[in-house]
């Protein structure tokens, strides 16, 4: 039986993050029904084992500050296939990963790859959408699970989103897949059952979906069977999630009940994608589905709900304006002194993250395979640097209004994003920086 160790990296800001990603799991348990022995270790909680014995490597990323990470494991890693996955490299040229990675690394965009490394038939591989983690929730330590379940996890219940904004980088502009009913209701019932066991009396979860409601009716399905576990087990179940405007608006008018369904199955806030305030950037980014009178709609109607809305206000646009990033800053002073149980998630754009149609255009990517400390500048947390904001008042108005957001509602727990340092050439700025970013507390 040939055997592979799973790894999850470690926080790229150099302290531990607890967090139960679910993808590494899928994974996981995929091998597993295939018949492989696997390991699984989270280098948050623990340290790389003893790795004499295993055949193949494995590692997920989720963003791309992750890459410079898994570059630093893999270089610590014996001379054996390593399979390296993840939404970032998924996209990522196969010339730009080779020159990145090496030869000895295996870039793995879908179940193919690893059918093809592993050398099994891909129709043996259960997809994401049909294959039940619990089996491989339970390689994971009690005390390391207990932990786990005392902090928010992921919950993946689908993937895909119609919508096509040019900055975002993940998959998008296609058909939405859900996972097995059933086996939700399983895994979600098995982690509410080790909760019981642990003392823990709730659950906090960050539903994946990239907009939750743009298929109200099967989404339903979904938090009906979060109700039904939380009615078996007595933990009580929080689910938080993205959605588009658009997409709640619909799902209030399709669903009577919606304002129940959402109650009962757990669902206490609500991320909203508006990304500034101005027209002619929304169209820019082919975010035109957006618009102010929306916003105020979708706010007001999570009050109603008695929902916590969030609003993701990515600027910094390189159609932003001096005038459009001011409108900006009003705009979140409007939001959260009119609506008592609205949040400001402030973030700064990047031009070019792996995936976003901007990436498919840069033609400067040897600059990441000389120096791959720079996708930790790419982080939408970062403030604008000269590498991601070339022209110095377009930088300086984009700071300037993302950190007057931060530092302004922060301290009155209006916001929930903290801003980290780019890397640069200098050391001392280095220096500060990679203390600065270890000591600010975990984005949202």
């Amino acid at each position: 039986m040939k055997k592979i160790l799973l790894i999850q990296p470690a926080y790229p800001y150099g302290k531990k993050q607890i967090y139960l990603g679910e993808s590494l799991y899928i994974v996981a348990a995929q091998l597993m029904y295939c018949g492989f022995e696997v390991d699984v270790v989270d280098l948050n909680m623990s340290p790389i084992p003893d790795t004499k014995n295993y055949d193949y490597f494995g590692i997920t990323i989720t963003g791309a500050p992750y890459i410079p990470v898994a570059l630093q494991i893999i270089q610590k890693l014996p001379n054996v296939p390593v399979l390296l996955g993840g939404q970032p490299i998924a996209v990522l040229e196969e010339e730009v990963f080779a020159e990145i990675f090496g030869s000895n690394v295996v870039q793995i965009k879908t179940d193919a790859d690893i059918s093809k490394v592993l050398g099994i038939e891909l129709s043996q591989i259960p997809t994401p959408y049909k294959t039940l983690v619990k089996n491989a929730y339970e390689l994971i330590p009690e005390e390391n699970l207990k932990e786990y379940l005392k902090h928010e996890g992921a919950l993946f219940i689908s993937q895909g989103c119609h919508f096509k904004c040019a900055f975002c980088a993940a998959a998008k502009g296609r058909v939405e897949q859900f996972k097995d009913l059933d086996l939700f209701y399983e895994d979600l019932l098995f982690l509410a059952e080790k909760a019981v066991k642990f003392g823990i009396l709730k659950l906090e979860f960050y539903a994946t979906n990239l907009d939750f409601f743009q298929n109200p009716t099967e989404i339903c399905k979904y938090l009906e069977h979060s109700r039904l576990v939380q009615e078996k087990t007595g933990v009580k179940i929080k689910i938080r999630c993205l959605a588009c405007l658009t997409s709640f608006l619909k799902a209030e008018k399709i669903i009577p009940d919606l304002k129940k369904k959402c109650k009962d199955g757990g669902l206490w806030c609500i991320g909203f994608g508006v990304d500034g305030t101005d027209p002619a950037v929304w169209k820019a980014q082919k975010k035109t589905q957006n618009n102010l009178e929306d916003v105020a709609t979708c706010l007001a109607l999570c009050e109603s709900f008695g929902i916590k809305a969030e609003i993701l206000l990515v600027m910094g646009f390189p159609q932003d304006t001096r005038l459009s990033l001011w409108r900006n800053f009003v705009s979140a002073c409007k939001f959260v002194f009119k609506y008592k149980h609205t949040m400001l998630r402030p973030y700064l754009a990047k031009q070019f993250v792996p995936g976003n149609d901007n990436w498919k255009l840069f033609n400067n990517k040897k600059v990441f395979i000389q120096n791959p400390n720079l996708f930790y500048n790419i982080d939408f947390c970062m403030i604008g640097s000269k590498f991601t904001h070339p022209r110095f008042w377009h930088r300086f108005y984009s700071n300037a209004v993302y950190l007057a957001i931060c530092w302004i509602f922060g301290p009155f727990g209006k916001c929930a994003t903290y801003p980290l340092l780019p890397l640069s050439r200098n050391r001392i700025w280095n220096k500060f920086a990679v203390w600065w970013n270890k000591v600010t507390p975990f984005d949202r």
